[in-house]
């Protein structure tokens, strides 16, 4: 085979290399965005799923209280005690105040976790972003890289 053809044969192949290794690059780049937008939307609706659930919690927890309140205002009435003043009074109101006091805490816990799986799904997106860029670089570096195996081809024939 002349040399000539060999040389083609060659540098078209290292051209095809370079092409190859290029547009793999870019697309591993798009597929780690798309990777990172699926998880942080998923920790997004994590997040407003945890919100829904504290709302509910909070609900129930507010109905539970008047319900135990309602209790021992009974019982209270049953055993002759007038809730109206003095110690009595003073430990429903510390039962209730207790009672929100709970659901506060439960509301605050329930915003933490909802908050760190925001900051998650941003972290996902800047991962993402990060992995993208370097595959990015990676295929240009690719094609650089080509054009000098092309070029020290040509030259060294």
């Amino acid at each position: 085979m002349p040399q000539g053809v060999l040389l083609g044969v060659s540098l078209a192949a290292t051209a095809a290399s370079t092409a190859m290794s290029y547009v793999g690059a870019r697309q591993q780049a798009k597929a780690a965005e798309q990777a990172a937008e699926y998880n942080a939307k998923v920790q997004e609706q994590e997040a407003v799923r945890e919100e829904m659930e504290s709302r509910e919690e909070r609900r129930r927890m507010r109905i539970q209280g008047k319900k135990t309140a309602a209790k021992q205002r009974v019982k209270m009435a049953q055993s002759g005690i007038v809730a109206e003043s003095g110690s009595s009074l003073l430990a429903m109101a510390e039962e209730a105040m207790n009672q929100e006091l709970a659901v506060s805490d439960a509301a605050r816990a329930s915003n933490i976790r909802a908050g760190h799986l925001r900051e998650g799904a941003k972290m996902e997106r800047f991962e993402g972003k990060s992995i993208a860029a370097g595959k990015r670089a990676e295929g240009r570096a690719n094609l650089l890289s080509g054009a000098s195996r092309m070029a020290n081809q040509y030259y060294n024939r």
